[in-house]
């Protein structure tokens, strides 16, 4: 039995950060699906009944089909980590601005309950 120490695995700064990065996006991306998931009856209502729900679904599987190519073609052309970088600048603002824009919206879900 080789007798190794634990400086065999640690990783260097660079690694590392590449690491916290993946973990962050990994994070955001099962955030959205945890908070879509269970948004998902509303919407549907919303849109008219449990007989759109199939629609919904086709609409994001869609979406995903034409999306992932295009992100992975403008990935290899621009670098992962420019890329990926941009798009998490660009989306994590926009998530919040989005919030209060609708929240400012006449009629938004907060002035229908009261």
């Amino acid at each position: 039995m080789s007798d190794t120490s634990t400086e065999d695995f640690r990783l260097s700064p660079e690694s590392r950060r590449v690491s916290i990065g993946l973990m962050i996006g990994m994070f955001a991306a099962s955030v959205s699906q945890t908070i879509v998931g269970p948004a998902m009856p509303r919407i549907v209502a919303e849109l008219g009944g449990m007989e759109h729900y199939s629609w919904v679904a086709t609409a994001a599987m869609l979406m995903s089909a034409v999306v992932v190519p295009i992100a992975g073609k403008l990935s290899d052309l621009y670098g992962r980590r420019p890329f990926f970088l941009a798009v998490a600048m660009a989306l994590l603002p926009a998530d919040p601005l989005r919030t209060t824009l609708e929240d400012a919206r006449p009629g938004s879900a907060e002035e229908q309950r009261d």
